[in-house]
């Protein structure tokens, strides 16, 4: 089944790409759903990045798993 990951806002540039590259990085080893959580708290540890601005407008939509 598809699934896609959706921004409810416009996002900075710069945490979109590294909340997607922790996203895959985890979603090797993991499902999507989980993938998805885990880079958004990757990047809410990051330094600048602490606002839910910067993490909190990505959904999943479609399959989770």
């Amino acid at each position: 089944m598809r699934s896609v990951i959706a921004s409810l806002w416009e996002v900075d540039d710069v945490s979109t790409s590294l909340l997607m590259q922790q996203f895959y990085k985890h979603l090797q080893t993991m499902p999507k759903v989980e993938a998805l959580r885990q880079a958004m708290a990757n990047v809410s540890a990051m330094p600048g990045f602490e606002h839910p601005f910067y993490w909190a407008a990505f959904v999943l939509y479609g399959d989770w798993q």
